[in-house]
């Protein structure tokens, strides 16, 4: 959390966030941090957040290949996707080669 703290001070971000632990509360205080800081407030054309574990991996992949909508970057949050009990494969080999306008909160 040390490294998210210093990306949100300095608005360097990384394309790739993880978070995991016991403490749902600081993953979601976190996430919305992350958001406020990346997307633009009523943007919603660029900000998308699956839940769930029947996640459409091919969905995702598409809306993460599309170019963001007069913006700069593209948010996608996960959240209870069960992707590191279940087979994420898909999404893990995808990850290698994301643009560099998407950006994943897992």
């Amino acid at each position: 959390m040390k490294s998210l703290n210093e990306d949100l001070k300095t608005g360097q971000f990384k394309q790739i966030y993880l978070l995991y632990g016991e403490e749902s509360y600081l993953k979601r205080q976190y996430r919305e941090r992350l958001v406020r800081a990346m997307i633009p407030e009523g943007d919603t054309m660029n900000y998308a957040v699956y839940e769930g574990k029947n996640i459409d991996i091919k969905e995702v992949i598409d809306l993460a290949e599309t170019l963001p909508f007069f913006a700069s970057r593209r948010l996608i949050v996960f959240e209870d996707t069960g992707f590191f009990k279940n087979a994420g494969t898909d999404l893990a080999d995808y990850i290698t080669d994301i643009p560099p306008t998407t950006y994943f909160y897992l």
